[in-house]
C-alpha cells in the first residue's frame, strides 16, 4: 500500500488571491449598483417635491446674495 496522495500544486499568492477573491468583484458592482439606486431616488425625491425645491432654492439664492455682496466690486 502506498502513502501516496496525488494532489495539484498549490497556485501562486497572487493567483490564490484572485481566486479567493472571485467574489469581490461581483459584490462591489451590486454595492455600486444600490448607491446609485439610493442616490437617484433621493434626488428624485428632491426634484419632484415642491417644499424641499423652495427650500433648496432659497439656500441658493441667499448664497448668490451673499457672494454679491460681499464680492461683486470684483465681479467688473
Amino acid at each position: 500500500m502506498s502513502d501516496l496522495v496525488a494532489t495539484s500544486p498549490l497556485p501562486a499568492p497572487s493567483a490564490r488571491r484572485r481566486l479567493l477573491e472571485r467574489g469581490a468583484v461581483s459584490a462591489e458592482y451590486a454595492l455600486l449598483t444600490v448607491g446609485t439606486i439610493t442616490f437617484g431616488g433621493v434626488l428624485l425625491k428632491i426634484i419632484t417635491d415642491d417644499a424641499i425645491r423652495n427650500q433648496l432654492l432659497q439656500i441658493i439664492v441667499a448664497i448668490i446674495k451673499f457672494l454679491l455682496s460681499n464680492f461683486g466690486a470684483f465681479a467688473g
